[in-house]
C-alpha cells in the first residue's frame, strides 16, 4: 500500500475539520520541524496563510458589493459586515507590522 503524501493529510484537515488550519498545524508540524524550520517560523507562515485567506474573501466581496450598490439591494447589515472585514484586515496588518518592527 502506498503512503499518503504529507500535503494530502494537511489539506484534508484544513477542509474537513473545524478550524482546519489550526488543527492541521497542531497535528502535522513535526515533519516540517524535522526539515530544520523553527516553530516560530511555522506559526508565522500559518498566520500569513490565514491573513491571505481572509483577504481573498474581501477581494471577492468588493465586486459583489459594487454589484449590490448598482442594483440597490444592500442593507445596513451588509455594510456593517464589510466594515468589520476591513477593520479586521487593517488590525491584522498593523499587528504584522508591529511584530516585524518588534515593538
Amino acid at each position: 500500500m502506498q503512503k499518503v503524501p504529507f500535503f494530502f493529510k494537511t489539506e484534508f484537515c484544513k477542509c474537513f475539520l473545524p478550524a482546519g488550519g489550526v488543527s492541521s498545524l497542531a497535528f502535522f508540524s513535526a515533519p516540517i520541524e524535522r526539515k530544520g524550520i523553527s516553530r516560530s517560523q511555522i506559526n508565522f507562515a500559518s498566520s500569513i496563510y490565514g491573513f491571505v485567506g481572509i483577504l481573498s474573501v474581501l477581494v471577492i466581496a468588493i465586486p459583489v458589493f459594487v454589484y449590490g450598490v448598482l442594483e440597490g439591494t444592500l442593507g445596513q447589515g451588509e455594510w456593517f459586515g464589510l466594515l468589520a472585514a476591513l477593520l479586521l484586515i487593517a488590525g491584522i496588518y498593523l499587528l504584522y507590522k508591529s511584530v516585524i518592527k518588534k515593538e
